[in-house]
């Protein structure tokens, strides 16, 4: 039976090669979207190395600080009364923003202010976005830098080829040591591997090579970077004081568990508000910018006030685009097997008439619609395969590298699938149902 059929569905399948071309095109245009979109998110927001321990994770991209002043709001009430209109005022007396700064914080609010936060298992503080020219080879190099300390090496779980990370003794005496990818590598020494113990200069200033790392399949700004040195090392102007809270430091906390993350951002939170602002009279509140990544993530994209705001929104974008990708081929799947199957109605009269139930009708356009959905899902995946590769070879994502994944590919197949069966079921049903003599006399149209 299942021979029978899978022979005639080809037959079908090759009769109208149009309408056949237009739902493989369908099938397989949606699942390869479907594959590169997961791949995508799978990449920016899994937990991958270096950024395995990513839900415990607490991000610190920015501080501010604000003037706030009293602010005296009259409100004026009015209700007509006996042919007269009678006013009554009231006063308010609350507060209004007279002036912010917000910038990525200092040192010394990290060591002095937010040192000891509850929930939180390690610290470190990163200066992202050093910029380093060198000439190597009568060739211009622009090196991505990042100042780290040596915790920031225990956070992070980045993959050391040779060497290791900066260590607590080499942070605490300034010694001038980096840390640098393969491509750094392979770009200022003409090799991958085998660097540690040579030397970079950069800026005049000569770095001890202490550690290759391979570089990161994403462009996160708290892990990109082609060279990393202690900030114990950069000018002091970036550390801060009590009068210069806000220079150019971003903070990662790690917590003990999931559950602590909302204890750490509870008490940074306490923190700020109990904080006495050195001139109160130039600014007098203090805040912390702190979120999950996902929050800091959705944040980057929608730019809206608060991260919850953001996150929401970018969870309905998500939704609505996918829905879309998804619904708008089934619609068209329905609307084409439908003018397919209504061409085939003097055929379901005739198989009616000499004895085929409504069930074996089903079976077999059903059947039609997996064989079409399988073919279209192969092609789908190759084209899915193809783009990745194309992606990853051509750096169009700017270093970030998609991975196939074969799990979320039999999710979004079996996804695929149950939209064809359900778009050739319905029409398929319609027919079935149909009186025998009005099939036979049915054109098609």
């Amino acid at each position: 039976m299942l021979q029978s059929y899978f022979k005639l569905a080809l037959k079908v399948l090759s009769r109208k090669k149009f309408f056949t071309f237009i739902s493989l095109f369908g099938i397989s245009f949606t699942l390869m979207i479907l594959m590169l979109v997961t791949a995508f998110l799978d990449n920016e927001l899994g937990n991958h190395p270096p950024m395995t321990e990513k839900d415990r994770m607490v991000f610190m991209d920015h501080a501010w600080t604000k003037l706030m002043l009293p602010d005296t709001t009259y409100i004026v009430d009015s209700i007509y009364t006996d042919g007269a209109m009678v006013y009554d005022s009231t006063m308010e007396v609350g507060e209004a923003q007279r002036s912010m700064s917000r910038s990525q914080v200092s040192y010394y609010l990290f060591e002095d202010v937010i040192g000891d936060v509850q929930g939180a298992q390690r610290r470190t503080a990163m200066v992202p976005y050093l910029s380093f020219s060198v000439f190597k080879n009568n060739k211009k190099l622009e090196l991505g830098g990042m100042g780290v300390d040596s915790e920031y090496w225990n956070i992070f779980d980045f993959e050391f080829t040779e060497g290791s990370g900066t260590s607590a003794q080499d942070f605490k005496n300034s010694k001038q040591v980096i840390v640098i990818t393969e491509d750094a590598a392979r770009d200022y020494f003409g090799q991958k591997s085998g660097v540690v113990g040579m030397e970079m200069e950069l800026d005049k200033k000569r770095y001890k090579v202490i550690g290759v790392i391979k570089k990161p399949d994403t462009n996160h700004n708290f892990v990109s970077a082609n060279v990393f040195i202690p900030h114990s090392v950069l000018p002091d102007f970036i550390i801060g004081g009590p009068d210069e809270l806000l220079t150019s430091f971003q903070i990662v906390y790690l917590a003990e568990n999931e559950e602590s993350v909302q204890i750490i951002k509870d008490d940074l939170d306490r923190i700020a508000g109990n904080y006495v602002m050195p001139n109160p009279e130039r600014r007098n509140r203090l805040g912390f910018d702190a979120a999950t990544f996902n929050e800091f993530y959705a944040d980057e994209l929608m730019d809206t006030d608060t991260f919850e705001e953001s996150i929401n929104y970018a969870k309905i974008i998500l939704f609505f685009l996918l829905a879309m990708f998804v619904i708008l081929p089934t619609l068209n799947l329905i609307n084409i097997n439908t003018s397919r199957i209504l061409e085939r109605a003097s055929e379901i009269g005739v198989r009616k008439s000499f004895g085929a139930n409504t069930n074996t009708i089903l079976a077999q356009f059903i059947f039609e619609n997996i064989i079409l959905t399988l073919i279209g899902g192969v092609i789908g995946l190759l084209l899915a395969l193809g783009l990745i590769y194309m992606i990853n070879t051509s750096n169009w994502l700017d270093g970030i590298q998609l991975s196939f994944n074969l799990k979320v590919f039999i999710y979004s197949f079996l996804i695929t699938l149950f939209f064809g069966i359900i778009s050739g079921l319905i029409p398929a049903y319609k027919m079935a149902k149909m009186q025998i003599v009005t099939s036979l006399k049915s054109s098609g149209k």
